[in-house]
């Protein structure tokens, strides 16, 4: 099982779907549909009383890392952005291996919901019947 988890931004989720776009990934010898996966990250995650949040202001890897109060949210950006909100390198595998790996779904489908979400699937055309 391989599981792509790219950034949240842009870039990250556009280079998954030109991969998903491209034929590339047919071109892969013994490669079917159950064995590539995409995992999203949230936008935010929770900083909770479980060792998520304090750290305000504390330097990693040379750029500041704002982390949230007990309560508040913080931004997700990339995996080391998720992982880092745990306190110990056990806690973050594991969570994100329960919420952020387990909850992959087949490539395919991925890019099915990444081109949907592009449109307006309400959407009428010139006969008042729907575009879908």
């Amino acid at each position: 099982r391989i599981v792509l988890c790219m950034d949240n931004d842009d870039a990250g989720v556009n280079a998954v779907e030109r991969l998903c776009g491209s034929n590339v990934l047919g071109k892969v010898p013994n490669l079917n549909r159950n064995e590539l996966y995409v995992a999203s990250l949230p936008p935010f995650v929770d900083d909770d009383d479980d060792g998520c949040g304090g750290d305000e202001g504390k330097k990693k890897k040379g750029k500041k890392k704002k982390r949230g109060k007990e309560g508040e949210t913080t931004m997700v950006k990339d995996p080391s952005d998720y992982v880092s909100q745990y306190p110990s390198p056990n806690k973050a595998r594991t969570q994100f291996q329960t919420q952020i790996l387990d909850a992959a779904i087949p490539w395919d489908e991925w890019y099915i919901h990444r081109i949907l979400s592009k449109h307006d699937a309400s959407a009428k055309n010139d006969n008042g019947e729907g575009s879908f």
